[in-house]
């Protein structure tokens, strides 16, 4: 369908895409919204792991991977979206933290901006103004815990920590 057409412009060289993959960006959290809004909110969570496991492939062409990490980014920062991109919280700070030990500077930079989003939305600033503390974050994203977990294991290992 048209989900699917707009997900193959991710690995297309014949796009070009500016400011952050934004026609891209834009036009696949329409369709999620409108899918949500129809009750399809399985294929919006689908659709969210598919664009963060590509966006931690890094056997993938950097372009796709920014363009994955800037569509990410977008519907994190959606609150229609909330319900869908809220049990990925965690699963996102893992890809984040992967982009960041990246040698492509523009998957590093989209990585950041996915992070500040995450950091943004974690603690609850875009959307109540109120603040959580790490215990919190970390309650409701048991997942966040295991990521950083693993991070600090993989550092420790290799002599880094």
């Amino acid at each position: 369908g048209l989900l699917e057409s707009v997900l193959k412009k991710l690995h297309s060289h014949d796009q070009v895409f500016v400011r952050r993959s934004r026609s891209l960006t834009y036009t696949i959290a329409a369709i999620l919204q409108a899918a949500k809004h129809c009750k399809q909110t399985s294929l919006c969570r689908k659709t969210i792991q598919g664009l963060l496991s590509h966006a931690n492939n890094v056997d993938a062409e950097a372009f796709s991977r920014v363009h994955a990490l800037n569509t990410v980014r977008h519907c994190f920062q959606l609150q229609p979206l909330a319900s869908v991109t809220s049990s990925q919280v965690g699963r996102a700070f893992g890809v984040v933290f992967n982009g960041l030990k990246s040698d492509e500077w523009t998957v590093r930079n989209s990585s950041n901006m996915l992070f500040a989003s995450l950091i943004a939305r974690g603690v609850g600033l875009q959307t109540t103004g109120t603040s959580l503390g790490c215990n919190d974050l970390l309650k409701q994203q048991p997942e966040l815990q295991f990521v950083l977990t693993s991070i600090v294991d993989q550092e420790f290992n290799s002599g880094r920590l």
